[in-house]
């Protein structure tokens, strides 16, 4: 199914910190679903060792997807094996993406053995039964002393209540979120990566202004009651790169992040988001994944992120703050002609503009050593 971002059926293995100048590379594992061939135990192998030969630092597995609990404890408890057999004694971190209704105790217990943290994927306040569930789950999380985070996909259903989904999400017991908008194609766009494509998009999708309203109204909210206490990562990244001029979120870096995904058949694409033939850099079976990551194609494909902003961009007010978006997004016919705009535009320069006076304040308190929760005492209830 395409979409924005490409998800689908399959579920993802991210191991970060990689070679090259970004921070951290991604490396994205899609073992396919039941009753279609699974990833086999020798291009995991391959991934885990050659994720810990292209990094000498720390290292960081986050595991993604529909629902990857259903691979099994088996599964798990094999990667973790490997990890500890190509690590050398380094520190690895496991983070585990899941819909949350899945874990038992005994998953529980393994989550807590193998120190796993757990993003529980929520969009909202249930509907449909399932949130004793959910419930349950986040009991046995913190019964084991489990950190979870939460992470939301604003589509056009719940971005029509933001405060709801907010205050359900910290009902929850959740401390750290993230808000990423759905933008889901009917048809695989026609057209080059990065120009303005022909894109019919699904009534799930978000609107741009829609989104901005969402994350202005949860902004306000947050600024009132929960700063220092909730971490929105949006927020958390916007801030970063007021103060230090670098946004912590891939989508407004200047560059692409290097996370790159791998298929259960070893076949490793630029970016998790752009799963096509165009995009394939390469097989773990063939070539290792430092040399794939330090490849000039990959290079290329990470900066034209910046090198192909559109002169609108280049121009608008909330620039340093946005750097365009993701380019996945990336498909309105600019009205100057040359490179396509983002379709979250309208909603991206709502939000930045809205929150830049108070991002300029919670600056000007860190600089001065004091923490960025005390704008809470000059912000109105």
């Amino acid at each position: 199914m395409p979409s924005f971002p490409v998800m689908g059926d399959a579920f993802f293995l991210t191991g970060a910190r990689g070679t090259g100048r970004a921070a951290c590379a991604a490396f994205q594992v899609l073992v396919r679903p039941a009753g279609e061939r699974a990833m086999e135990d020798a291009t995991l192998q391959a991934l885990v060792h050659g994720a810990c030969e292209a990094h000498q630092g720390e290292l960081h597995f986050a595991w993604e997807g529909a629902e990857p609990m259903r691979r099994g404890l088996d599964f798990f408890r094999r990667a973790c094996a490997l990890q500890q057999q190509h690590a050398g004694g380094r520190t690895v971190r496991n983070t585990l993406h899941t819909g949350g209704t899945l874990i038992d105790e005994d998953w529980a217990r393994f989550l807590a053995a193998a120190g796993f943290g757990v993003t529980l994927h929520v969009d909202g306040p249930p509907h449909d039964g399932a949130p004793d569930r959910l419930l349950q789950a986040v009991g046995r999380l913190q019964a084991h002393g489990i950190a979870f985070h939460t992470q939301t996909t604003v589509s056009a259903q719940n971005a029509r209540d933001p405060l709801g989904v907010y205050r359900y999400l910290k009902q929850l017991g959740a401390r750290h979120l993230q808000f990423l908008p759905l933008v889901e194609a009917c048809g695989e766009p026609r057209g080059p990566r990065r120009t303005a494509r022909e894109v019919q998009l699904s009534p799930r999708t978000v609107g741009s202004v829609a989104y901005g309203r969402f994350l202005t109204t949860v902004f306000g909210e947050w600024l009132r009651h929960d700063v220092g206490r909730v971490f929105v990562h949006l927020f958390d990244s916007t801030l970063q790169g007021w103060v230090h001029g670098r946004a912590s979120l891939c989508s407004f870096a200047e560059t692409c992040a290097r996370k790159v995904a791998i298929a259960h058949d070893g076949s490793v694409y630029a970016c998790e988001r752009y799963l096509d033939a165009e995009h394939c850099i390469g097989s773990l079976a063939e070539t290792s994944l430092a040399e794939m990551l330090s490849a000039p194609a990959q290079r290329a494909f990470e900066d034209a992120k910046r090198d192909t902003l559109p002169s609108q961009c280049r121009r608008c007010d909330v620039l340093a703050a946005c750097r365009g978006g993701c380019p996945r997004h990336r498909f309105l016919h600019a009205a100057s002609g040359g490179p396509a705009v983002n379709y979250l535009c309208a909603g991206y320069r709502q939000f930045f503009r809205a929150v830049a006076p108070h991002m300029r304040a919670m600056g000007v308190l860190l600089r001065q050593g004091r923490p960025a929760a005390d704008i809470m005492r000059f912000t109105p209830r």
